[in-house]
């Protein structure tokens, strides 16, 4: 009988020791904090435990940009734990985002703990592809380009008005999804100047906010040359070998031609030009070349194109470039 209730005592204190232990599992190592917008505070508390029977002494700790840590103390005692309390700085961060807290340990079986936050950071106002239009059109065929705007931000936005030169371009933005997404569009004007010019679109919202879209537009005439100029550069010096000759392309286009006829001729005393017809009738393409003959020094100058377009039947394209001095030979 007491040796029955010895036995049962013995079961019962080992059930009460077991259940003072608590089953545990190790605590997260990584946040996703998911889509957040710019200038928006991220929050994380992670958990460093220490399930050894010694201290576990902090000896260093490393943050990747944007990641700052609050205080926390330097130890951790026997089979404790303690909140490592970390926050991303959204402000001036774009895209998808990766950063590590690195924490040097003085356990050689541990030598240092890793903490990962990751997510995307987007603007609170996205402009995509770009906050910018780059359009290149002709006297003949209206250019146009359209961007979207998509609004991050919980509060609606608004476009009320637009300023922009409309002696340029016409632009116009319609709603995709009202407070949430617009479509920003413009058309070159055919009439416009011709030539490259930057302007600014002011896009006014309700709330006072005024957002501006860069517009980079290309006007060509009915004739045109591309590139506008030959630039050959710095010449090597060793034109005497048999080595392959500088060379630059130049075209010469008449938007919607058939029968465009071109003759090309130069002032440049070192430079040879072989052109042809594409065969649609509406280009020409010359290759100037460098000859061998070239004198050293500068060169400056233009080729003259001319045409059998009555609106363009000259055209002059600037040529530079320059040869260095040919070096003497060693002596025989």
């Amino acid at each position: 009988m007491v040796l029955h209730l010895a036995a049962s005592l013995v079961v019962c204190l080992a059930a009460a020791l077991q259940a003072q232990v608590p089953a545990t599992t190790e605590p997260p190592s990584s946040f996703e904090f998911g889509t957040v917008t710019q200038g928006t505070p991220v929050t994380h508390v992670f958990v460093l435990r220490n399930p050894s029977a010694a201290p576990l002494r902090i000896l260093g700790v490393n943050l990747s940009p944007g990641l700052r840590i609050s205080g926390f103390p330097a130890q951790v005692a026997p089979n404790q734990q303690i909140d490592l309390p970390v926050s991303f700085s959204s402000s001036g961060m774009r895209g998808p985002y990766s950063g590590e807290l690195r924490l040097q340990l003085d356990d050689p079986g541990r030598p240092q703990a890793v903490f990962s936050m990751a997510g995307v950071v987007v603007p609170a106002v996205e402009f995509r592809p770009y906050a910018a239009f780059f359009v290149t059109g002709d006297r003949q065929t209206p250019a146009r380009a359209s961007i979207e705007i998509v609004n991050h931000h919980e509060t609606p936005l608004h476009i009320t008005r637009l300023e922009y030169p409309s002696e340029r371009f016409d632009a116009r933005v319609e709603s995709v999804e009202e407070g949430r997404r617009y479509r920003l569009s413009i058309t070159l004007r055919t009439d416009a100047a011709a030539g490259v010019r930057g302007d600014v679109i002011q896009l006014h919202a309700d709330d006072g906010r005024i957002l501006r879209v860069a517009a980079n537009t290309r006007l060509r005439e009915r004739v045109y040359t591309f590139p506008a100029e030959v630039d050959l550069g710095t010449i090597p010096a060793l034109l005497d070998g048999d080595g392959d000759l500088p060379s630059q392309t130049l075209m010469v286009y008449q938007v919607g031609g058939r029968d465009f006829q071109a003759r090309f001729s130069t002032d440049v005393k070192g430079v040879a030009i072989v052109a042809e017809r594409g065969p649609q009738g509406d280009r020409w393409q010359a290759t100037v070349t460098l000859e061998r003959s070239a004198a050293a020094g500068p060169m400056q100058g233009n080729i003259v194109i001319e045409t059998n377009d009555p609106g363009f039947s000259r055209l002059i394209v600037p040529v530079k470039g320059s040869v260095p001095e040919r070096q003497a030979g060693p002596r025989k």
